[in-house]
């Protein structure tokens, strides 16, 4: 993952430029690239906003929901993933 995180924000701000207003649409892009880790046995990623010019912006552990959730109930303020792959695909 973090050899694909070298390149991606150059490319995506070359794809951005090429879109028309009409496919850019009104709102902000965001692009995330999920990982897990099997060396350090740990999940992780990146985040690309438009709104940071596509800058590459490590994830820590945690949920990441757009729009933000109220953080009610403790659900949304911790969810462990323990079982991999099906406690990822039940939080995404």
């Amino acid at each position: 993952m973090h050899v694909l995180d070298i390149d991606t924000p150059e490319r995506l701000r070359k794809i951005w430029v090429e879109m028309s207003d009409e496919e850019r649409g009104d709102g902000p892009a965001y692009i995330y690239h999920l990982c897990y880790d099997p060396d350090i046995d740990e999940f992780g990623g990146f985040v690309y906003r438009s709104s940071n010019d596509f800058e590459s912006e490590p994830l820590g552990h945690g949920i990441y929901p757009e729009p933000a959730l109220n953080p009610e109930p403790a659900f949304y303020r911790e969810f462990l993933i323990t079982d991999f792959p099906g406690d990822l695909v039940r939080a995404c």
